[in-house]
């Protein structure tokens, strides 16, 4: 089977592989574990904390092309037409490209007209001009081209590929982990502007969104997301804490059908809460001489079809009922009380007042209390597991001290975990990327959920996730109470 190369951008190292295995399975591939070369010393999977480089088996070009076109974390991709490691020197190389055999190979090297480069770059160091062209010279007889030398966008892009590793690792003379020689396929080693997903995430910034507010997602996260929920068009996907629209854009930008609920007015109006930000608002929505923003506005902005959007409380959300097995991914950022704290409805404490005139003008928001994280994630995951689909997607983000144990999950019998990684965001806390699939449990599985529910009531401040603004509280105060000792 023909092999290619992932080239990955070099962060978020965690949520590489569960990337790519969505990739493979928006294209019914077999996983990553089928798919990915292993490391020849050890046996197991690259580690992407030590390398960006994945070499992967696909059937066709069209199957590794998609992996840019729609992977965030994919900074190039590659057809390997020679590779040496484990200490392999050019000569190796150099072997390796002749005995290549690749179904265009010699149409690209017969054909007159196609232009052609060949780039040189090593990951862990940078290159002079000369010792640029010196490897490309060794390549000379091998390729024999027949088309002409352009640098500036040429019919193809060839890149000779060094990795050395990470920079504390270099030392003068030290050769080579191992060495490529690639045909870029789609994206590039400068990846912005070439068309791959890579591009959305500077394209939707929030730099440049028209309505955000203090909790809105950056869009790389957002992305990421969509691609874990599988989203694909015609989908119909829905965030059960909307926001401003932030989780929601990639999934419209994918295809979907998108869907929204909110317990605040406001902010689903655009009033008092999200803010104008520096994107271009529609001219529809200018009015005597202020802008008018809300959550459509975004949708706008990118030409995207408007998503259905409703007032409802997570706690008691009417779809429960009347949209059982009805969506195909929920995603969401559920609040968990840094920035904005969750609300639910009702009151703190009861009023002996009649309320009744008050509800019926056209300008009462209904009350709301405070509404615990754990709580949120319960609700949460009972709305996911009533409105899914058999084999639909629940893709939320987890906030977590460093203390996070897999005991600290939320857990529902007709949710499977399949995905669950971290990203650091302060010393005190993270936050952790969880996808889980919609299906038929088994009665061990319910048993085995039961349980852990029953330790969960039992202490359900323990949780990591439980009264996180007080523990970053806590942890600062006892923070300045040891320097102040020392």
């Amino acid at each position: 089977m023909p092999e290619y190369l992932v080239f990955f951008v070099h962060q978020h190292f965690e949520f590489r592989y569960p990337e790519l295995e969505a990739l493979l399975t928006m294209q019914q591939l077999p996983g990553v574990n089928e798919t990915v070369l292993k490391d020849p010393g050890t046996g197991n999977l690259p580690d992407p904390e030590n390398s960006p480089l994945v070499r992967v088996q696909l059937p066709s070009v069209e199957h590794a092309k998609f992996l840019s076109e729609r992977g965030i974390l994919v900074k190039g991709v590659y057809e390997v037409w020679g590779h040496t490691a484990n200490g392999g020197d050019y000569d190796d190389l150099v072997s390796s490209v002749e005995a290549f055999q690749g179904p265009e190979k010699q149409q690209i090297l017969q054909d007159g007209k196609r232009s052609w480069r060949i780039n040189v770059s090593v990951f862990g160091k940078k290159l002079s001009m000369n010792e640029q062209r010196e490897r490309r010279e060794k390549f000379r007889d091998t390729l024999p081209f027949a088309g002409p030398v352009q640098m500036k966008d040429p019919d193809e892009t060839f890149l000779v590929l060094e990795e050395l590793g990470l920079d504390q690792d270099l030392h003068p003379g030290m050769k080579p982990k191992q060495i490529f020689f690639l045909r870029e396929l789609a994206g590039s080693e400068k990846n912005r502007g070439r068309g791959g997903a890579r591009d959305l995430v500077d394209q939707q910034t929030l730099k440049r969104r028209a309505y955000i507010g203090p909790t809105s997602m950056e869009s790389e996260m957002a992305l990421l997301m969509s691609n874990m929920a599988l989203v694909q068009p015609g989908d119909l996907v829905i965030d059960p804490f909307v926001g401003t629209g932030s989780v929601l854009i990639p999934c419209g930008t994918h295809g979907a059908m998108c869907y929204g609920t909110d317990i605040d007015i406001r902010v689903l109006l655009g009033t008092g809460v999200g803010v104008t930000g520096a994107g271009v608002v529609p001219t529809e929505e200018k009015s005597d001489g202020k802008d008018r923003v809300n959550v459509t506005t975004n949708f706008k902005q990118y030409g995207l079809p408007l998503p259905e959007l409703v007032r409802a409380d997570n706690s008691m959300s009417p779809l429960v009922k009347q949209c059982k097995g009805f969506f195909d991914a929920v995603v969401c950022d559920p609040p968990y009380g840094i920035r904005a704290g969750a609300r639910k409805s009702g009151r703190k404490r009861q009023i002996k007042s009649d309320v009744t005139m008050a509800v019926k003008q056209e300008n009462y928001i209904a009350p709301t209390q405070p509404y615990a994280a754990e709580d949120v994630m319960k609700d949460l995951l009972e709305f996911s597991a009533q409105t899914l689909r058999e084999g639909g997607r629940l893709v939320y983000l987890l906030p977590t001290t460093y203390e996070y144990t897999d005991a600290d999950l939320p857990r529902h019998p007709s949710l499977q975990v399949i995905a669950n990684s971290e990203q650091k965001l302060t010393k005190k806390y993270a936050r952790r990327l969880i996808t889980m699939v919609k299906r038929t449990p088994t009665a061990e599985e319910m048993t085995v959920v039961e349980n852990a529910e029953t330790v969960a009531k039992s202490n359900p401040g323990d949780v990591s996730f439980a009264n996180l603004r007080e523990k970053i509280r806590k942890r600062k105060s006892d923070d300045v109470e040891g320097l102040e000792q020392h």
